[in-house]
């Protein structure tokens, strides 16, 4: 599977949170280099709608889509929910 290392991954970071560690760091970048998370699970829960590539990659921090080759930023509110 293609990384999309441009922005930090959502789900790695929120499990690493919860992980008995000495550094939250190092246990983020051990559960990215062990894992294959999807584009939806690194944009994270907040994730916004992409018009252009029609998922749900918008990164809910950064605000730019995932998997375009462009930036993308979120279309105002949509009536669009996640699957």
């Amino acid at each position: 599977m293609e990384r999309f290392n441009r922005f930090s991954c959502e789900r790695c970071w929120s499990d690493a949170s919860h992980m008995f560690s000495s550094s939250k760091s190092m246990a983020y970048h051990e559960l990215v280099d062990s894992r294959d998370c999807t584009p939806e699970q690194q944009a994270g829960r907040d994730a916004e709608f992409c018009e252009k590539c029609q998922r749900w990659t918008i990164h809910q921090i950064v605000g730019a889509c995932l998997t375009c080759p462009v930036y993308c930023y979120p279309m105002p509110a949509t009536s669009q929910t996640p699957a």
